[in-house]
């Protein structure tokens, strides 16, 4: 019974995990364009 709601569990955090992932990433690439542009605005 345990290791079935585990892996229910589970399903959901890799659902929430993939959408976590994919927000950090936008978030990375965000703070790479604005590094980039304070680099030459210097």
């Amino acid at each position: 019974m345990f290791k079935t709601a585990f892996r229910g569990l589970g399903e959901k955090a890799k659902r929430k995990n993939t959408f976590l992932y994919f927000l950090l990433l936008q978030y990375y690439k965000g703070v790479k364009r604005i590094n980039f542009a304070l680099h030459f605005s210097q």
